[in-house]
Parts: C-alpha cells; sequence; structure tokens
C-alpha cells in the first residue's frame, strides 16, 4: 500500500521516480492460506542420531515448539502494525527496479547519514530494533554533540527481499544493487554518508567503498570478509602457521576440511529456483530452513530473549514471499 508520493533528485547516470509512502498490508486470504499449511505440516522423520550429531541440521524438538507458537500464538497483524507504526517505509523506482526502504531523519543538528545494510537471513526488520538509538541516542544534549553521534537512517531492503522487487539481471548482482543503494542516498539529499553492513550487507557495503568513494566516506561491519592470504601474493596459509610456530603436517583443502553452512554456498547459490519451490510453498520448511542458518544460540529455549525475533523473521519472509524472488536477485546465497 503506498501513498503521498514526493519528489526525489537523479543522481547523474540514473533514473529515479518519485518515492512514495509505503506501509505494510498483507492479504487475510494468504495469511489464512498460511495457517492451513501450518496444519497439515508433515515433517520427516528424524535419524537416530540427530540430537547427538548437530552437523544434521536442526532437530524436531526445536522446530515444533516454534511452529505450534507461530501456528497458535502468533499475531502477524500485530506486528504489521508496530512495523507500520515504528519503521517509517518508503518506495521508489530506480533504473527500473522497484526498491522498498526504511528512512528516518534525527533531530539532531549534526546528524550523520547511514546507509545500513541489511545480511543473510536478516531483512530490513533488523533495523527496527536499533533505530531508536541510532536516531536519537539517549546521552545526546538537545544542541547535540559530536562525541554522541545520532544518524539519518535509511534500511533498504536488498533487491529481491522483504517489499524490494528483484533485478533483471542474472550473475554477480552486487555492483548493480551497490549503485542503487548510492543512487538511493543521492536521491534523498545524502550526498556523503557512511554504510554499514555484515554477511551479505557488508559484500555491498565493500562495492559502495571501491565504486563509490565520492559518496560513501566510510564503512562499518562487524563481521568483515575476509579471506585468507593466497599464494599469488607470495603468503600463503602455510606462511602464517610456520610464523606463528604452529605445526601442521597437512592443510586440509578448502572443499574438503572447510564447514559450509547448510543450503546457503551450495543449492541456494548455485540452483537457487529448484530450493525456491519448496521454501516459498512451505512455512514450515521456510521456518526450519531459517532457524538453521541462525546461531544455535539464538534458538536454544533458555534464551528466552529471543523467540520473538525467531518468529518475525520466518513469518516476514514467507508472507512477503522473499525466496521466492531470490533466484534472479544473485544477490544473497
Amino acid at each position: 500500500m503506498a501513498s503521498s508520493s514526493r519528489g526525489s533528485r537523479s543522481p547523474a547516470g540514473t533514473v529515479v521516480g518519485a518515492t512514495h509512502s509505503y506501509r505494510m498490508h498483507v492479504s487475510q486470504r494468504y495469511l489464512d492460506l498460511t495457517k492451513r499449511k501450518l496444519e497439515l505440516a508433515r515433517l520427516p522423520r528424524e535419524p537416530h542420531n540427530a540430537h547427538s550429531n548437530p552437523n544434521l541440521g536442526i532437530t524436531k524438538s526445536k522446530l515444533e515448539p516454534i511452529i505450534d507458537h507461530w501456528l497458535e500464538d502468533y499475531d502477524w497483524r500485530r506486528e504489521e502494525a508496530s512495523f507500520n507504526e515504528n519503521l517509517p517505509q518508503f518506495r521508489a523506482v530506480i533504473n527500473g527496479t522497484r526498491l522498498h526502504f526504511v528512512h528516518r531523519r534525527s533531530n539532531a543538528p549534526n546528524a550523520i547519514p547511514l546507509l545500513f545494510v541489511h545480511g543473510f537471513p536478516e531483512g530490513f526488520i533488523t533495523i527496527g530494533s536499533v533505530i531508536e538509538m541510532l536516531c536519537a541516542p539517549v546521552n545526546t544534549p538537545p544542541g547535540g554533540d559530536e562525541s554522541v553521534p545520532a544518524f539519518h537512517v535509511v534500511c533498504p531492503s536488498i533487491p529481491g527481499f522483504g517489499f524490494s522487487d528483484p533485478l533483471p539481471e542474472e550473475g554477480n548482482a552486487i555492483p548493480t544493487t551497490a549503485a542503487i543503494f548510492d543512487a538511493l542516498m543521492k536521491s534523498l539529499g545524502y550526498g556523503q554518508y557512511m554504510v554499514h553492513g555484515s554477511g551479505w550487507g557488508f559484500k555491498i557495503c565493500r562495492m559502495l567503498a571501491i565504486g563509490h568513494s565520492d559518496s560513501c566516506v566510510a564503512i562499518h561491519t562487524v563481521n568483515p570478509d575476509v579471506p585468507p592470504p593466497r599464494p599469488s601474493f607470495g603468503y600463503g596459509q602455510e606462511n602464517m602457521m610456520a610464523s606463528s610456530g604452529m605445526q601442521s603436517p597437512a592443510l586440509p583443502s578448502p572443499v574438503a576440511g572447510s564447514p559450509v553452512l547448510p543450503g546457503v554456498f551450495t543449492h541456494t547459490t548455485e540452483r537457487p529456483q529448484t530450493m525456491s519451490y519448496a521454501l516459498c510453498d512451505s512455512p514450515s520448511g521456510l521456518l526450519a530452513y531459517v532457524l538453521d542458518l541462525i546461531h544455535p544460540q539464538a534458538y536454544t529455549p533458555r534464551r528466552v530473549t529471543h523467540k520473538a525475533a525467531l518468529y518475525r523473521r520466518p513469518s516476514n519472509w514467507a508472507i512477503t514471499r522473499a525466496l521466492g524472488h531470490q533466484p534472479r536477485s544473485s544477490i544473497g546465497p
């Protein structure tokens, strides 16, 4: 649902349409269909060593209680109303791609423009837990204080996720996404800005820093993606181990020895369309997939404070059909 359009300025080389305010509204028919599918969920039989071997994936004992909660207690309308109330959302068409984003300006006089790029499996709703602290830090005096910075926050949904359309191109879409995000910031009046991202968001941040250094003046991340040294640089992994005194008769190959997160770097990247049929049609399957990508501590029963976020993520994904769009995005895993 869109309303109250306003104009936007286009940076050179891009086509930016008018920006419209946006409010989530998922049809009741779709919510009812999701509930029926949850009621009819048929879970597979567990192997005998499922609880003793975490490499097999999420167990029924962790999945079933969350399915029950989603079916019986989870209230999407309440979440939807909360998102609409607390996250100022907009849509704009940039170079032919309809982009959904959150934009909130700070009242601080020296606020810094911040482009917040979500990762995977997180979506734009991640910004909801920190946007107030970023825009209005509790220790900032009314006249502003450079030692306690505040931010104008822009958090777009990566194309193909949330309420953003997928990109039409095939292959590596990270440079295109970075260009669209840079055009978005400039259209909002932010000629220079800093950017935060982690995971796939960091890859986009890095491309912004490389290709748009005139406007992207700083990047921040919590988990930079730094590959090990390569022999082509004249300094390989074995040199690092030797210099530190580590003893290793043989280094495992990346294929044989590196842990690979289930489904992320294999089917989801190489054959995403095949996987999307199952995940788009089955809310319980999508829930299991998302939970298996989240750090195990996040869905440990003792960590009660994490449950609301767990229910929110897969529900939002299923309702917006994010993974159904993903194959053409080529951004995420």
